[in-house]
């Protein structure tokens, strides 16, 4: 027993970095841009010669600090979870689930042209009011897939701009 609970605990903390994760670099990279701004930290953060000791840079590349190889990997982070994230939304969360919620809402609305009007008043006003709460659903989610795929085609945006942040 006490196996199967330390092992849905590393379950759930391993569900759980990809947020903490985010939050963590963005916190490092914030506080390395302030490193960098205010010139904190040891001189070697800031010095490019400690850079070309390990490697060679083409002009003008070659006036890299360490400390800021370490904001672009900070940055390539950004724009690798950004971007990703951005597409989902655009993607699973929008555009695939407005085509199934469009799907639906046509196969409802030919299913309730074809249907026959045989029962009784009390029946046909309960189930009216099923349909229309029904549709107001369906209505709802297809206006939540459009407000995704447009937050989406944002965040993916802000996303592909950090690969310019990684290369200034």
């Amino acid at each position: 027993e006490k196996a199967q609970a330390t092992m849905e605990t590393a379950l759930l903390l391993v569900e759980a970095i990809p947020q903490k994760l985010d939050a963590i670099v963005q916190l490092v990279r914030n506080g390395l841009c302030c490193a960098k701004d205010l010139q904190l930290g040891p001189s070697g953060i800031h010095d490019p010669s400690v850079t070309a000791t390990y490697y060679r840079f083409p002009e003008p590349l070659d006036q890299t600090t360490p400390l800021e190889i370490a904001i672009c990997l900070c940055q390539f982070f950004a724009f690798v979870s950004v971007s990703k994230s951005g597409y989902g939304l655009v993607t699973k969360s929008g555009w695939f689930k407005l085509k199934r919620v469009q799907r639906l809402m046509h196969m409802r609305a030919s299913s309730s042209s074809d249907g026959g009007k045989n029962a009784t008043s009390a029946t046909f006003t309960s189930d009216d009011a099923i349909n229309r709460i029904i549709d107001e659903s369906l209505e709802k989610e297809r206006a939540d897939a459009n407000r995704c795929i447009f937050v989406g085609a944002n965040v993916l945006a802000i996303g592909l701009c950090f690969f310019w942040l990684v290369c200034n």
